[in-house]
C-alpha cells in the first residue's frame, strides 16, 4: 500500500495573521536546529528539485511573496531546496494547481466560508482536504461544498483506514 498525501495549501481567515507571524518565528527558530543534523529540502533528483524551484520562480515573478525562504538551493548539489512557505499566490501561477513535491507550502487567506469553498475547488486536482473547525456541524456543511474525493475534519489526512469509503460526504 502507498500513502502519497502532501499537504502544501493551507487555508486561513484573513484576519488571523498573527498565524504568519508565528509560523515565520517557529520555523525560523527549528531551521536553525533541525540544519545541524539534517540537510533540510534534499529532493530524491536533482531534476525533481529544479521543478520544485521552477514552480516558486513563477510564483516570484507573478507577485506572490515569500514569509520563509523562496527559490533557490540550499547548496551546489542542485538537489536541496530552501524550506519555504509563500503567500500572495493566485490562480495564473503554476503553484496554485501543481505541487511542487518540495519543502513548500502555500497560505492562502478568505474573508467568508464561501470564498473558502471558492478557492478550494478552483483547482484541477482534488484528492484530499481538511478542515478544522471548532463548529463540526458548519465543517460538515463545508465539507459538502468540497470537490475532492476525501474530506478530514479536525484530523490530519494520513489517519485513514483502507475499509473506509474514499468518496465525498
Amino acid at each position: 500500500m502507498q500513502w502519497c498525501y502532501i499537504m502544501d495549501k493551507y487555508a486561513f481567515r484573513q484576519n488571523e495573521s498573527w498565524f504568519k507571524r508565528e509560523l515565520h518565528r517557529n520555523l525560523s527558530s527549528s531551521s536553525r536546529s533541525c540544519k545541524k543534523k539534517y540537510q533540510p529540502g534534499h529532493a530524491v533528483t536533482a531534476g525533481m528539485a529544479a521543478a520544485a524551484n521552477v514552480k516558486l520562480e513563477d510564483a516570484e515573478k507573478k507577485g506572490a511573496r515569500f514569509i520563509f525562504g523562496g527559490p533557490g538551493f540550499v547548496d551546489a548539489t542542485g538537489a536541496s531546496l530552501k524550506p519555504t512557505i509563500v503567500t500572495d499566490v493566485r490562480p495564473d501561477m503554476k503553484i496554485w494547481d501543481e505541487e511542487t513535491f518540495g519543502p513548500s507550502a502555500s497560505l492562502y487567506t478568505f474573508k467568508t466560508d464561501e470564498e473558502a469553498i471558492e478557492m478550494a475547488n478552483n483547482s484541477e486536482y482534488g484528492l484530499n482536504a481538511a478542515i478544522h473547525t471548532t463548529n463540526m456541524e458548519r465543517g460538515i456543511t463545508i465539507s459538502r461544498e468540497l470537490e475532492v474525493g476525501q474530506v478530514h475534519i479536525n484530523n490530519m489526512t494520513e489517519y485513514d483506514e483502507c475499509k473506509f469509503p474514499t468518496q465525498s460526504l
